[in-house]
């Protein structure tokens, strides 16, 4: 039975110097990251769809985006693209763990009509704060 107890003792301890040792507060803060849904090509225009994601546990909100696309046929040659930026965005709040839908449509004189299937690819970089000043 002493050994019962000796042994519980030290599981005890372990236990408490583990939830010691770890910070007492853990604040992630806002980290709002683009999700790209769908890329859409028209004649003269296309568009980008997606969602605003903030993965952190305080909202914040987007300031200003980078988008870099590219669009290929099927077979994957490279039929059109564009970067585009938009360094002054509205303040555009999203709250903690959750997603914001975001889409935003651009004119291009090269961007084609194409009838056929369309892959893409899209680098996005957002530009957020967890405050508006």
């Amino acid at each position: 039975m002493k050994k019962i107890v000796i042994f519980m003792a030290m599981i005890l301890a372990c236990f408490m110097s583990l939830g010691l040792s770890g910070d007492a507060k853990c604040d992630a803060g806002a980290n709002i990251k683009f999700q790209v849904k769908n890329v859409h090509l028209q004649n003269g225009q296309y568009t980008v769809e997606g969602d605003f994601c903030n993965e952190g546990d305080t909202k914040g909100y987007v300031y200003a985006i980078e988008l870099d696309t590219t669009i290929y046929d099927k077979v994957g040659n490279c039929i059109f693209s564009h970067s585009f930026s938009e360094p002054e965005l509205m303040p555009y709040w999203v709250r903690a763990h959750t997603c914001s839908p975001f889409g935003v449509t651009l004119t291009n004189s090269n961007a084609h009509s194409y009838n056929g299937e369309i892959r893409w690819d899209v680098h996005s970089r957002v530009y957020f704060k967890t405050d508006a000043r």
